[in-house]
């Protein structure tokens, strides 16, 4: 059993950080990234016309749901440095210099529908047209195409065996 023990630097830029408390973390995160290094002032007259939640997160929260985001991040960089397939009792002690913020609007489409009483949905990066969501799953249409397409290998194998 060995030891290791190190440092590592990791440069974060325009981590992303949702400001309304009713979109779902993860998904946002899977429709990433956002062309930050081109966003512009804001103008009121974007969202002209368009409904748009005002923001229900204020910059010291989301400064911290950043760095947690970060740690997250640096740990798992720190894990893939130490030797081995796996490490226990992984400790990482994480600084931060030279912090910044900056608000930014940026375009994500969502839809919201519910199903049979399940609520569902999904995200589209404005940008990039990148999107993700939840779907409901037909188990038995799932079973029939599964037997559906082991049905047809089946048959291929039998014709060919009799070739």
């Amino acid at each position: 059993m060995g030891f290791a023990s190190g440092s590592l630097e990791l440069f974060f830029d325009d981590v992303p950080v949702p400001a309304s408390r009713g979109v779902d973390v993860d998904l946002c995160r899977k429709i990433e990234p956002y062309p930050t290094a081109e966003l512009t002032a804001y103008d009121p007259s974007y969202l002209a016309g368009f409904l748009a939640e005002e923001n229900a997160i204020d910059l010291p929260e989301a400064l911290d749901s950043a760095k947690e985001r970060m740690r997250g991040d640096i740990r798992a960089a720190c894990s893939r440095e130490v030797p081995g397939d796996t490490q226990r009792n992984l400790e990482v002690q994480t600084t931060f210099s030279a912090l910044a913020y900056k608000n930014a609007l940026l375009p994500l489409w969502i839809a919201a529908y519910d199903y049979r009483g399940t609520p569902y949905r999904f995200m589209v990066n404005g940008v990039t047209g990148k999107c993700t969501g939840t779907a409901p799953w037909s188990w038995i249409k799932i079973t029939l195409l599964v037997l559906a397409i082991l049905t047809i290998v089946i048959i291929v194998f039998a014709l060919k065996g009799n070739s």
